[in-house]
């Protein structure tokens, strides 16, 4: 297990005075930086503007007690296991095509939304209305997919 984070340390790498920085800055052809500058300025615009700018300009200035928080926080038991599980996940998520999963989704949603409204078809099933259902490919398909789940889940991590 790797050791936690206690604190962090300066690279150390020397900053260039300011002096330097706008003496290099004054230098440059600023024509051909026009666009990259307005796009920049835009960003601190909207950065300022969403109150985001406040933010990340507070956490730069108290850089150490920020991360010491972050850190102890991450160091809890169940967080650590929430940022585990949360990793997890985007695993699983990474390893599944967009598309099916969109489909999925939209297939899933439509089913919830029909099975909560009262009509005739949402009786109770029978043996043989079952044997119906598992013929149909569709079901049939969720049927593997939710099976291959639940032996996934009861053959432990596999780690």
């Amino acid at each position: 297990m790797a050791k936690p984070i206690t604190e962090i340390r300066n690279s150390g790498r020397e900053e260039e005075p300011i002096e330097e920085l706008l003496l290099q800055a004054s230098q440059l052809n600023l024509d051909e930086y026009m666009e990259a500058i307005g796009e920049t300025l835009k960003l601190l615009k909207n950065l300022k503007d969403s109150g985001l700018l406040s933010l990340i300009s507070g956490f730069v200035a108290h850089y150490r007690e920020s991360t010491d928080v972050v850190v102890e926080q991450l160091s809890k038991e169940k967080n650590y296991k929430a940022v585990r599980n949360v990793l997890t996940i985007y695993t699983l998520l990474s390893n599944v095509e967009p598309d099916k999963l969109r489909g999925i989704a939209e297939k899933g949603a439509r089913e919830l939304m029909d099975s909560t409204e009262p009509s005739a078809t949402n009786g109770p099933l029978g043996v043989l209305q079952l044997l119906r259902l598992m013929k149909d490919p569709e079901t049939s398909s969720g049927i593997r997919v939710m099976m291959s789940l639940l032996r996934a889940f009861s053959s432990g991590s596999g780690d």
